[in-house]
């Protein structure tokens, strides 16, 4: 975020707000899950810094949860029975 925030020509951590770190968001090219933990990730900084500050930053837990559906088995339904039906052949 600090090359994305010197780029941008912020200098302040209180100059980011809510817009810009959806902007800095918008500007992933990851893939849905890496751009899960990468939020995840800005969330806690974030985060650690409205409990250091007693002014508070509230910018990324205002955020939008990134909600990524993804399965784990590449395999149809139709290969699965195959697969299961052979290993359960007794001959």
């Amino acid at each position: 975020m600090l090359q994305w925030c010197k780029v941008e020509g912020y200098k302040l951590l209180r100059e980011v707000d809510l817009r810009i770190v959806q902007s800095f968001r918008a500007s992933w090219k990851d893939g849905a899950l890496s751009k899960k933990k990468k939020q995840e990730l800005a969330t806690g900084f974030f985060g650690h810094t409205v409990q250091r500050s007693p002014s508070g930053f509230f910018a990324a837990l205002r955020m939008t949860h990134l909600y990524v559906e993804y399965s784990t088995c590449t395999f149809t339904g139709r290969t699965i029975l195959y697969v299961v039906s052979r290993a359960c052949r007794t001959d």
